[in-house]
């Protein structure tokens, strides 16, 4: 056999070896290149940031009804920077009452909720304080700056739940804030926020 011959065997066997091993195995399937999986971004928390620290500013559900409550009451509006919030409903904040001596504000899953069981997360108020003002009742409950609250349990009766409470006196006025059936924790996180948005 010549040489030339020799040469060409030797490379057509080197295209035939090249061949089966790129081919895939009988019985297996083509091995594909895996699709690249891209997790969905996550979004900043509204609530606490990225130290644990509370907000140090009013929520923005508040925004609306600021510059009506700045208007008609001589009291310094202490609105909590933390509610606890479901993603799947959104929080809304009615004004209910206002005077220079106090306002009331509802905390509800629709724009005109009026207090209602169904409708309502919870309340904000606040009251200046006069010698006839009734003294704060609960438990005791360390809040910021060295303040302290009293906390009340909600009741529940049935299907239906109170909100629970805490309260403490800031600057000669009394805040409280609401959640219906809310925890303690909850509450003093709102309070605390709403001690820091004062920047006192």
């Amino acid at each position: 056999m010549s040489a030339t011959n020799c040469v060409k065997k030797a490379l057509l066997l080197s295209v035939l070896l090249l061949s089966a091993c790129q081919l895939p195995r009988v019985g297996q399937p083509p091995t594909e290149s895996p699709t690249p999986v891209t997790a969905a971004p996550s979004e900043p928390s509204q609530q606490i940031d990225g130290t644990g620290e509370l907000p140090s500013k009013p929520h923005q559900i508040f925004n609306p009804i600021l510059p009506e409550l700045q208007q008609k009451t001589k009291l310094n509006p202490l609105l909590p920077g933390y509610i606890p919030e479901d993603e799947s409903a959104p929080i809304y904040a009615i004004v209910e009452s206002v005077n220079p001596a106090n306002y009331q504000i509802i905390l509800g899953f629709t724009e005109d909720c009026t207090g209602g069981t169904a409708c309502r997360l919870g309340t904000i108020s606040a009251e200046a304080t006069t010698s006839e003002t009734a003294p704060l009742a609960g438990e005791p409950v360390s809040l910021a700056n060295g303040i302290t609250g009293y906390f009340i349990d909600a009741d529940c009766s049935g299907a239906n739940c109170s909100d629970s409470t805490l309260s403490w006196e800031q600057n000669g006025d009394r805040h409280t804030v609401g959640i219906k059936a809310g925890k303690q924790e909850t509450l003093v996180k709102m309070a605390n926020s709403a001690i820091a948005s004062s920047g006192q």
